[in-house]
């Protein structure tokens, strides 16, 4: 049995990690995709203490993973399927059917992208569909793309791919956003993804001219929002707030005894890394001192 599982590797599941390992702990990271989270999205990050640089969400997200692996945390690739809450023993179980057996949990799976849930967005879904401009942007180099989106998340992506490719970005609503000047931008909603083997092009319903058109690209960036990743949680058990996300004590404890959730899954976070850092540190301190 571990003394504790941590579900997810993005900044504040690798801030938890790196305690659990200084403080000697029996434990694992449980990771779906890769280390790092949201971070791997971000291609410019000002705000991080000590870095006078502008550092990759990419670079420091390796750098906290590096730091982890080095101080001795395990971390196993799997997709979380459920949380069994069983007194004084918790059940972690994946997509993989292995069961993992533990005294405690942090939580720290974040949220994950919303889809459009529009015709061609499932069917042309790594066919020039993608939600991660730092991921796959290069795949498109002097082509056009289209954005749909809203948000300074949505101006990042386009900032970013506008130095690959031609960008038409595409959203509802006229904001104070500053929109930069080598980019098209169409006010309306996407109602279709076109192609055959691959992208080709999208429907819009054009707010402005009053009509739908098709306008012809070569690949579609979507930021739609975020949801929590949280399919997972023993159902009527773990206290959400309205929107999904888990509500917590001071001490980042859920409703739940001896299971934690802290960063961007827990509610009212502030959403950002230095904070998903600091809780991550605050949940392994406070089960530390209850195992």
């Amino acid at each position: 049995m571990y003394d504790l599982i941590i579900v997810g590797a993005g900044p504040a599941g690798l801030s938890a990690s790196i305690y659990a390992a200084r403080a000697r702990l029996n434990f694992i990271v449980l990771e779906r995709v890769y280390p790092g989270g949201k971070l791997m999205w971000i291609d410019k990050i000002e705000n991080y203490p000590g870095f006078n640089e502008i550092i990759s969400g990419q670079v420091l997200g390796e750098k906290m993973y590096m730091q982890a692996l080095k101080l001795g945390a395990k971390f196993n690739f799997e997709s979380v399927k459920e949380i069994k809450d069983e007194s004084n023993t918790k059940k972690v179980i994946t997509e993989n059917n292995n069961i993992y057996e533990t005294k405690a949990i942090v939580i720290a799976s974040g949220s994950i992208l919303k889809k459009l849930g529009i015709p061609g967005e499932e069917q042309f879904s790594g066919k020039g569909v993608s939600y991660c401009a730092v991921c796959d942007g290069f795949f498109f180099k002097n082509k056009t793309v289209a954005v749909i989106g809203e948000g300074p998340i949505a101006l990042s992506d386009v900032k970013f791919l506008k130095n690959i490719a031609s960008v038409i970005w595409i959203k509802k609503r006229k904001d104070a956003i500053i929109i930069p000047a080598d980019v098209k931008v169409i006010y309306g909603n996407v109602k279709e993804i076109k192609g055959n083997q691959k992208v080709e092009g999208i429907l819009v319903e054009n707010q402005e001219k009053g009509i739908t058109e098709e306008i012809g690209v070569d690949g579609i960036f979507i930021f739609s929002g975020f949801r929590p990743s949280s399919d997972f949680l023993p159902e009527d058990k773990i206290k959400l707030e309205e929107k999904g996300f888990i509500t917590t004590d001071n001490n980042l404890q859920t409703s739940i005894s001896g299971i934690y959730a802290c960063g961007d899954i827990r509610a009212h976070s502030l959403k950002q890394i230095v904070s998903a850092c600091s809780e991550g540190a605050i949940a392994v301190e406070h089960l530390r001192k209850n195992l």
